[in-house]
C-alpha cells in the first residue's frame, strides 16, 4: 500500500514549508489541496509557492483552473487521484498539503458522486442570480430543493447557483444527490497526516506578516489587473478587500485591517474543523493523526 503523505492545517500554519522540505527529503511531489490555490487569479493573494519553491520541486494543481471554469470538491477530487497516481507511477512520494477540509474529505473518505453541470447553463443560472438578487433566487430554489435553499444564507452564491445548476441539469435536487453512494477513497493508499496547528495569537501574528509581504511582493497588482467576476477566486482572502480600495469606497488602513481580521476569523474555523471533524473522521477510519504544536 503507498503512502500518501497529507499535510493540512489553517492558513500561514506553516503546510508549504513543511512540505517542501519533506518533498526535498523523500524525493516527493507536493500537490495542492486549497481550494483557492488552485486558481490562477491571484498566485500572491492565495499564497501559492514562489518560483523557488517550484524550480526546486515539482509542484502540481497550483494556478490549474482559470475563470470562468471552476473547481469543487469533486473535480479536484478526481484530478488529485489522477496527479497522485502518476506520482506513485513515477516512483515519487505523493505529498498533498492544503487547509480546505471538504477537499482533504472528498479525496480521504468519498464524496457523493454529483453529475457536472454544463458551463453554458451555469453562466445563464449566475445571470439569473443576478438578476432576482440573493433572497429571491434562493426563494426559487425554495421551491425544487428546500433542504439546500434552507441551510444556505442569499449571500451564499456559489452554493445557491450550484445547488439550482443541479437541479435544472438533472432534474434531481442536490440533496437527492448527496443521499446516493458515495465515491469512495481508494482502498490501496494508506493515508498518513500530519495537522499543523500553532497557538492562536502567534498564527495571527504570522497571518499580519504574510499580509504585509503578499503587499510587497505586489498582491495590489493582482487585485488591478483582474476583472472582478462573479466567481469563487474572488473568495481569496484579501481580494475583495482590496478590490473595495481600489474603487475608493474604503481607505487603506481599513483594508489592511479587514483582511487581517478575515483571515484571522478563517484561520479559526479551519482549526475548529480539523480539531473535531477531521479528527474524527481519520479515527472512525483507524488512522493516526500527527499534530504539531
Amino acid at each position: 500500500m503507498p503512502d500518501i503523505f497529507v499535510i493540512a492545517g489553517p492558513t500561514a500554519s506553516g503546510k508549504s514549508g513543511l512540505a517542501l522540505a519533506m518533498a526535498q527529503e523523500l524525493g516527493g511531489v507536493v500537490i495542492n489541496a486549497d481550494s483557492m490555490q488552485v486558481y490562477a487569479s491571484f498566485p500572491i493573494l492565495s499564497a501559492q509557492p514562489g518560483d523557488e519553491a517550484r524550480a526546486a520541486i515539482t509542484h502540481l494543481l497550483y494556478g490549474s483552473v482559470h475563470a470562468p471554469a471552476i473547481s469543487t470538491a469533486a473535480s479536484w477530487r478526481a484530478t488529485a487521484i489522477n496527479a497522485i497516481t502518476d506520482v506513485i507511477a513515477a516512483g515519487k512520494q505523493p505529498i498533498v498539503v492544503g487547509g480546505t477540509g471538504l477537499y482533504l474529505e472528498a479525496l480521504m473518505h468519498g464524496i457523493s458522486e454529483i453529475p457536472d453541470v454544463p458551463d453554458v447553463l451555469r453562466e445563464k443560472i449566475i445571470e439569473e442570480y443576478k438578476t432576482l438578487g440573493g433572497p429571491a433566487f434562493r426563494d426559487r430554489l425554495m421551491k425544487v430543493d428546500k433542504a439546500a435553499a434552507i441551510r444556505l444564507p442569499p449571500g451564499d452564491s456559489q452554493r445557491l447557483i450550484r445547488a439550482y445548476a443541479v437541479y435544472v441539469a438533472t432534474g434531481k435536487s442536490l440533496s437527492h444527490w448527496q443521499k446516493e453512494g458515495l465515491l469512495t477513497a481508494p482502498t490501496d493508499w494508506n493515508f498518513k497526516s500530519t495537522v499543523l496547528m500553532p497557538e492562536r495569537d502567534a498564527l495571527y501574528r504570522r497571518i499580519d506578516g504574510r499580509i504585509a509581504e503578499m503587499i510587497s511582493a505586489g498582491a495590489m497588482d493582482e487585485v488591478r489587473n483582474t476583472p472582478a467576476l462573479d466567481h469563487p477566486s474572488q473568495k481569496a482572502l484579501g481580494v475583495q478587500e482590496f478590490q473595495a480600495f481600489v474603487r475608493n469606497e474604503t481607505s487603506w488602513e481599513e483594508a489592511v485591517a479587514k483582511t487581517e481580521q478575515h483571515s484571522h476569523n478563517y484561520a479559526k474555523r479551519q482549526m475548529t474543523w480539523f480539531n473535531n471533524r477531521f479528527m474524527k473522521k481519520e479515527a472512525a477510519a483507524g488512522r493516526e493523526v500527527n499534530i504539531i504544536k
